[in-house]
């Protein structure tokens, strides 16, 4: 009778063991399972994930050296087109000295010769302004011209 005890304990120490070893597999198994997953995981983080970050950030920096060049441009072309109305305003002065001139010169024969070298020295000075214009207008050209890439 004790022997049959013994061996009914040894039975169920076995089936004990048997058990303890089955739910160790499954145990090790989930364990390797989330050692293989968390593997995975952290190489899609390092490779992917970094990767897409870095050319994010070259993206964000292209982007503001692409701004800085834009407002560096604006700015020339603001001062050329500031250029440019001043020497049109001068232009539209010299025109209307010369529109006054002409019109004084059509009053007496006698101031006709003074007014005439008053026209030759203001259409000296609107071919001078005009190239003033043309360059400040071959500025303007050339900085709208940056803008077409």
């Amino acid at each position: 009778m004790v022997a049959d005890e013994i061996r009914k304990l040894a039975e169920d120490s076995k089936t004990a063991v048997v058990k303890i070893q089955d739910a160790a597999n499954t145990v090790i198994t989930a364990v390797s399972n989330l050692t293989e997953d968390s593997n995975t995981l952290l190489q899609f983080v390092s490779n992917d994930v970094t990767n897409d970050y870095r050319t994010m950030l070259d993206g964000t920096d292209q982007y503001n050296e692409d701004a800085e060049k834009i407002n560096d441009l604006v700015n020339d072309l603001s001062a050329t087109t500031e250029q440019l109305l001043t020497s049109i305003n001068n232009m539209s002065k010299v025109i209307s000295e010369v529109t006054q001139a002409t019109n004084e010169g059509a009053s007496g024969t006698t101031d006709i010769a003074e007014k005439a070298t008053d026209l030759v020295d203001n259409m000296v000075s609107v071919s001078n302004e005009m190239q003033g214009v043309k360059s400040s207008a071959d500025k303007l050209e050339y900085t709208i011209a940056k803008f077409k890439f």
